[in-house]
């Protein structure tokens, strides 16, 4: 709760976010008095999904590259693997949390896919 307070106040602060690739994104002051017609929960909301956005990504480019292997994403829950491959899933499984982990490392944000 902490962090999420100290975040919005740095985004009002600095009247924008910028997200993950570079955008920027303007706060708005709150219109009415009770202070929630402010933007700054839905900008923490949009910088929390574009980190989403880009590390699936990294794991949607692996399976590009890999014409027998096919990847559900699943909105909030995960991914499920899927290799018309035998033998060959674990293998492609590695491959995706490698390539989700370095750029995990890449934006320095603490985050790894787990295996379930």
């Amino acid at each position: 709760m902490v962090a999420r307070e100290e975040r919005k106040n740095k985004i009002k602060s600095d009247g924008k976010m910028i997200d993950v690739f570079g955008q920027t994104h303007r706060y708005i002051e709150p219109k009415f008095a009770n202070g929630y017609s402010d933007n700054a929960r839905p900008l923490m909301a949009y910088e929390a999904q574009a980190y989403e956005v880009i590390l699936m990504r990294e794991a949607v480019r692996y399976c590009m590259n890999h014409p027998r292997l096919s990847l559900d994403l699943l909105i909030h829950d995960g991914i499920i693997v899927r290799s018309t491959e035998k033998g060959k899933t674990d293998g492609f499984i590695k491959g995706i949390t490698s390539a989700v982990g370095d750029m995990a490392n890449k934006i320095d944000i603490i985050t790894r896919l787990l295996v379930e």
